[in-house]
């Protein structure tokens, strides 16, 4: 890489860990991140199938909305609805353009307190330039905490066995699109289990600043692999390949992909989001959109895990 390139780039808290493992470092949303390590995809990809691997997240951004309207906020800047999600819940979503276009897809979580909602890295000023210009209309405050917050993903079917030594809270429990607060290796924060690659696994949400010892602490297992970019694809694409058209999809954990409830279809959709109906009266006009079946319809699927922006109608 060019040191001119590498000076514009930001690092996450786990870039000299990278380095001095000797990955391989590359250019992705606009952070110096390891695509691979010495002992190559191959051998990541396959600790990541069978054991237990570690993916260096951190240069998603975190914003935290708080306040009597933070629910009421979130679901106008988003497309699933946020009042069906119980606290401890998570799901998939996109925020939209006034004409229906897609500004950006990411996570949203809902604590007792406030809603944090997890956005790709690369979009981050964008995002935030686009949902803070609605914020005024609304009771409540939003924080980018992406620079206070460290994120690792711990994939793979052994993936709780190996983290559970070192949490504070049982694991078990927290089922897919689920999360907790409680601590891994003494660090207080957020796991959740959303399943990054499509495996099993947990993503450790904490200060930055104890971004070495959190590290250094899974290492210390022996049981956990550092995983890159380049490896992160290649378990999605086996497990997704072949989704069936019904029934529960699962990793190789045993774990439904798609658990069931996926959530209702709210009637007042159309007008709590922004830009649905443009959104919608495109794809049913010009069925641009196919589920093998028949052509998408126009009703919002904004159920609790939102797999699917639109959903064909029964």
């Amino acid at each position: 890489m060019a040191d001119a390139q590498a000076a514009t780039l930001k690092r996450t808290p786990f870039h000299s860990i990278h380095a001095a493992l000797g990955a391989k470092l590359v250019p992705f949303a606009g952070y110096e991140m390891p695509v691979q390590y010495p002992t190559g995809i191959t051998a990541e990809h396959k600790a990541v199938r069978e054991s237990c691997g570690v993916f260096d997240v951190s240069h998603m951004c975190e914003f935290r909305i708080r306040g009597k309207g933070a629910l009421d906020f979130v679901n106008y800047v988003t497309t699933n609805d946020v009042a069906s999600l119980g606290v401890g819940q998570v799901h998939y979503t996109t925020i939209l353009h006034e004409n229906g276009g897609i500004v950006d897809d990411g996570l949203v979580y809902r604590y007792a307190d406030h809603i944090m909602m997890v956005l790709n890295g690369s979009n981050r000023d964008k995002d935030l330039a686009h949902i803070t210009q609605y914020l005024g209309d609304f009771d409540c405050t939003l924080s980018d905490d992406t620079d206070d917050v460290a994120l690792l993903a711990v994939q793979g079917p052994k993936a709780q066995d190996i983290l559970q030594p070192l949490c504070s809270v049982p694991l078990d429990p927290i089922g897919y699109y689920h999360f907790t607060t409680g601590s891994c290796a003494g660090i207080e924060g957020t796991i959740s289990r959303t399943g990054y690659t499509g495996e099993d696994g947990f993503e450790l949400y904490f200060p930055v600043e104890h971004a070495e010892k959190m590290w250094k602490a899974l290492m210390d297992t022996g049981r956990i692999t550092p995983a890159g970019l380049g490896c992160r694809g290649r378990p999605r694409a086996v497990r997704f390949r072949r989704l069936p058209p019904r029934g529960p999809a699962r990793n190789s954990s045993g774990r439904r992909l798609l658990p069931e409830g996926e959530g209702s279809r709210p009637d007042d959709a159309r007008d709590r989001v922004r830009g649905i109906q443009r959104l919608v009266l495109f794809h049913s006009r010009t069925h641009a959109l196919q589920q093998g079946v028949c052509p998408l319809r126009d009703i919002v699927r904004a159920g609790k895990y939102g797999h699917l922006l639109l959903s064909q109608r029964a």
